[in-house]
């Protein structure tokens, strides 16, 4: 308004269904023109494609359309339906192998004035070879001349497959002379156009057929009838029914994956889920035994077996432990033996850890508790051993004045002892005490051996294999010396003479290991 030498712009929403309305009313000569020229198969198209909306659609989506109805065409005629309403310019290409509407108004006015149905009865009657027949068809049925009603209704569907009148004529008639089967072809073809109409005609047809006939060919008819109206409530009822049934069957027998089959076609869900259920079950009970235990654990939880699913966990819990307890990894083997609750492996991992921590008293009561006899009568051999050997040490000690400790290595039995007196006491001797006990057994060459950054060592001079050798811990000199090619000893004191004279007396150090 404000400028006049400009265009108007209309936005999508400026069109309300009034000024619609109004666009339809005035383009209806136009559209009715350019739909008079359409041929008879490219009417039947364009109303099933104006049905659907204005979205695009494809070669693919027109078949299933054309099936759906129960509508008759070959393909080169549909692909010729397609080539004709592109050069009318009904249709047109888009992006990819689809085409739409070229004019939306068009596609309007078809969807509300030529529906597919009105659509089939208008070329019903502009058939005339074809109407002529169905004509004929219905005087010789009306002085009941049934023969003869059928053979001219049979001519006019196949001039005209898509004759709505014939086919219902058709199946009526075939039905009225007991011809079951071809009743029976009939009603589908005229329930693939007409469903509602034709469902009368289907379920005489059927209930004719079904009668006296196993449980496998009543399926078979249920499934044909499925086929050309899947909304016919009764049918479907009864095609269930059967399914259930063998579901129930192959259930009780065992039949799990037979049971599944038959529960999902009856749409069963509560028994569906029952016996997906039962076949995770199994799943997992196979896995289990097979020691496949992160397969059972997946299909015991989908099966919710509750008791099942901490029975899997613990003995993963227990795997782990192992593995751990092998590896010497005492902390996380007690972690997971105490969430598997295995009482007697948590009490053992416990023993030793005490016994690492040189508590024997503690070690021997978890051992106890873990029922690990070997342990326990070790633990006993070792406190007797030690008591008797650290009353002896402890008389060396005393009498080699200046001598702070003795510690002796005995390879055999891979433990280290001491004389309690002094030992006990003093924390650097403790940590020395354990660097002994876990270093030496491995070290063959003395000049290979190496401490904590803690400790510092130096090697005096020595004459021969056999002999002893001298090393400074934190500045504080000690003795080692062979007993022999395994069994160690080693004494500590700030006086190298005093364990120059101590190591002298090497049968009283070797007595010990004897």
């Amino acid at each position: 308004e404000n400028n006049p030498r400009s265009k108007p712009t209309v936005k999508i929403t400026d069109v309300n269904e009034h000024l619609l309305a109004k666009a339809l009313e005035t383009g209806k000569n136009a559209f009715q023109w350019l739909w008079d020229g359409l041929p008879a198969t490219e009417k039947l198209v364009t109303s099933m494609l104006a049905g659907i909306g204005n979205q695009p659609f494809t070669a693919q989506v027109l078949e299933q359309l054309l099936k759906n109805h129960g509508i008759k065409i070959t393909n080169p005629e549909r692909q010729q339906a397609t080539l004709v309403l592109q050069d009318w310019d009904v249709i047109e290409l888009v992006e990819g192998d689809g085409f739409r509407f070229r004019v939306e108004l068009f596609r309007r006015w078809i969807a509300e004035n030529k529906p597919l149905s009105k659509v089939q009865q208008e070329l019903d009657s502009s058939d005339t070879k074809a109407n002529n027949f169905y004509n004929l068809g219905r005087q010789f049925r009306a002085v009941s001349q049934l023969k003869d009603a059928a053979d001219n209704l049979e001519k006019a569907l196949k001039l005209n497959p898509n004759h709505i009148n014939a086919n219902a004529l058709l199946a009526e008639t075939y039905l009225d002379v007991k011809n079951w089967e071809k009743g029976w072809k009939t009603a589908k073809a005229f329930s693939l156009l007409r469903p509602l109409a034709a469902r009368p005609l289907l379920n005489q047809a059927l209930e004719r057929l079904i009668a006296g006939q196993d449980e496998d060919t009543r399926l078979h008819y249920y499934e044909e009838a499925l086929e050309v109206d899947p909304e016919h409530a009764k049918v479907k009822q009864q095609w269930q029914k059967i399914w259930q049934q063998r579901g129930d069957k192959a259930y009780q027998a065992n039949k799990l994956d037979d049971a599944l089959e038959a529960y999902q076609k009856a749409e069963s869900g509560d028994d569906v889920m029952k016996v997906k259920k039962a076949i995770w079950q199994q799943e997992g009970d196979i896995a289990y035994q097979a020691d496949k235990l992160d397969e059972a654990l997946k299909a015991y939880q989908k099966a919710e077996s509750v008791d099942d699913v901490m029975k899997v966990k613990k003995a993963i819990w227990q795997r782990e432990g192992d593995v751990a307890y092998q590896a010497d990894k005492l902390d996380e083997a007690l972690k997971a033996y105490q969430k598997a609750e295995l009482a007697d492996k948590v009490a053992l991992v416990a023993g030793d850890m005490a016994y690492q921590a040189d508590d024997l008293e503690k070690a021997l009561a978890y051992y106890k508790e873990a029922k690990s006899d070997d342990k326990v009568a070790e633990i006993e051999q070792l406190q007797m051993a030690q008591s008797e050997i650290g009353s002896r040490l402890n008389e060396l000690v005393e009498q080699y004045k200046g001598i702070d400790a003795i510690l002796l290595y005995d390879a055999k039995r891979n433990q280290v002892y001491y004389n309690p007196n002094s030992v006990e006491s003093h924390k650097s001797l403790l940590t020395l005490k354990r660097v002994f006990q876990n270093l030496l057994p491995s070290v063959e060459n003395l000049s290979q051996l190496t401490y904590p950054s803690n400790f510092q060592h130096a090697i005096f001079p020595f004459v021969k294999k056999g002999s002893f050798h001298v090393y400074c811990v934190d500045e504080l000199p000690c003795m080692i010396g062979f007993v022999n090619r395994v069994n160690m000893g080693i004494a500590i004191s700030e006086s190298e003479k005093l364990l120059k004279r101590l190591m002298a007396q090497k049968e009283q150090v070797s007595i010990f290991f004897d």
